[in-house]
């Protein structure tokens, strides 16, 4: 008989913390006229000092702002290009390793394309320096944002 007591204690103080917390338990279709709205809810931090800090919407936004970099001038040569594929790799003593470049980047009419040996002005940007140590283009640290044959 004790059980069965506390089992009813406890339903009725489930019902009674439902109620106060301002969830309707019976669902929007018993209340026609009256609207279900969220109350809200409350986070803490506690610190290790034992402070105790109210988490509001404002310190769960991280300001992030990425300014984008200027591009970086240089004349290269052209040490591949795949016409089938659209895309090449180009060579300046300022870009080691090789500069990344898509054939929709060239600036040119009709058909876009390079020829290996070819002199070329382009802007080209660093992918690591702009998005991060994982930041690569097939492989390569430097995309060209513009290339002028």
């Amino acid at each position: 008989m004790g059980s069965r007591n506390s089992r009813r204690w406890g339903y009725a103080l489930t019902a009674l913390a439902v109620i106060a917390a301002g969830i309707s338990v019976f669902g929007p279709q018993s209340f026609p006229e009256r609207e279900p709205t969220f109350t809200g809810a409350t986070a803490w931090n506690i610190d290790p000092d034992g402070t105790i800090t109210e988490i509001t919407d404002s310190d769960l936004v991280a300001e992030t702002t990425f300014e984008n970099p200027p591009p970086l001038p240089a004349s290269a040569v052209v040490r591949e290009f795949h016409a089938e594929e659209g895309w090449g790799v180009l060579d300046a003593a300022e870009i080691p390793g090789g500069c990344w470049v898509f054939y929709s980047e060239i600036v040119a009419t009709g058909y876009r394309v390079l020829t290996p040996g070819q002199l070329v002005d382009l802007e080209y940007e660093d992918l690591v320096a702009q998005y991060g140590s994982d930041a690569h283009q097939d492989g390569y640290r430097y995309r060209a944002t513009s290339v002028r044959p």
